[in-house]
């Protein structure tokens, strides 16, 4: 159990998708004047020292959900101190938050204009091998950030089992690697279409 309450019990599986995730870019539920009052005292509290403050915030902020995510990306990338080294206060909330969030939700993520949503979006569909999310990785895959290349590569290497090694240098690999990844999907999922075929992002 983590400081910031019990996560959900997920089974490992491989996702059968006979198709592309349909993409749920629907924005979440607008907090209430009180609410959002709260959201944003929580987020001051998350570079609180104290750690029991700190996931006491943590956890309020959880509580919301993805209505918190407005005001988790507002708040930028404001940091904390832990045993003396600086880190994110508001990353770690926003992959809690995701982790609670269905993959139609999480391939919308992907073409988030904020780093913090794209990175746990496909962290967590590689955690959850979603077959249907391959076509929505490879078509943000290019317009990825430098720094979030990897952790593309990493989802889609679960999913696929592609390649077996990571290349010494992701980039010079890259090419060959996107031309494998489509084949897998179009040999795996005949009739859906191209890859290259998704739908729009979140708005945030």
């Amino acid at each position: 159990m983590s400081g910031f309450g019990s996560r959900p019990v997920r089974e490992e599986r491989v996702s059968l998708a006979t198709g592309p995730i349909l993409p749920d870019a629907s924005p979440p539920a607008v907090l209430t004047p009180e609410d959002e009052d709260a959201a944003w005292r929580a987020i001051d509290e998350l570079t609180d020292p104290r750690f029991q403050v700190y996931t006491r915030a943590a956890a309020r902020l959880i509580e919301f959900g993805e209505s918190a995510l407005p005001y988790l990306v507002a708040a930028g990338r404001t940091q904390r101190i832990d045993f003396g080294v600086p880190s994110s206060a508001t990353s770690p909330v926003i992959h809690r938050i995701l982790e609670q969030v269905a993959s139609q939700r999480l391939v919308a993520y992907l073409r988030s204009p904020y780093e913090d949503l794209r990175n746990s979006a496909v962290r967590h569909l590689g955690e959850r091998k979603e077959v249907g999310a391959v076509p929505h990785i490879l078509a943000a895959l290019p317009d990825a950030d430098p720094s979030l290349r990897s952790k593309f590569f990493a989802a889609l290497q679960a999913i696929t089992a592609i390649p077996e090694v990571r290349p010494e240098s992701l980039d010079e690999a890259l090419p060959a690697l996107i031309d494998r990844w489509r084949e897998w999907w179009e040999t795996r999922q005949p009739g859906t279409g191209p890859v290259e075929a998704t739908a729009a992002g979140t708005s945030f």
